[in-house]
């Protein structure tokens, strides 16, 4: 198995197992090749979804628009568990 990070800017990880994204990255190459998740972990990120603070464009519906792609993402019957 293997960890999946996605953010909005990019990290660089060197941990076997681990591959960071950036949600760029992530948006850019869904058609091509998507990303197709098991389960999804946010903990204390969502409400920060469309608040401008990390490169994202200010949006009042940015955390319903960030769950609405995580659901892209999933595998049918996947996980999401959420931390506020």
């Amino acid at each position: 198995k293997n960890i999946v990070t996605i953010d909005y800017g990019t990290i660089h990880c060197h941990i076997p197992g681990i591959k960071s994204n950036s949600w760029r990255h992530v948006a850019e190459t869904f058609e091509s090749s998507p990303l197709q998740l098991d389960a999804v972990v946010t903990y204390s990120s969502l409400e920060h979804s469309g608040l401008g603070r990390y490169g994202d464009p200010l949006n009042p519906y940015g955390d319903l628009e960030a769950m609405a792609q995580i659901w892209c993402l999933l595998k049918p019957k996947g996980y999401v568990i959420i931390g506020v």
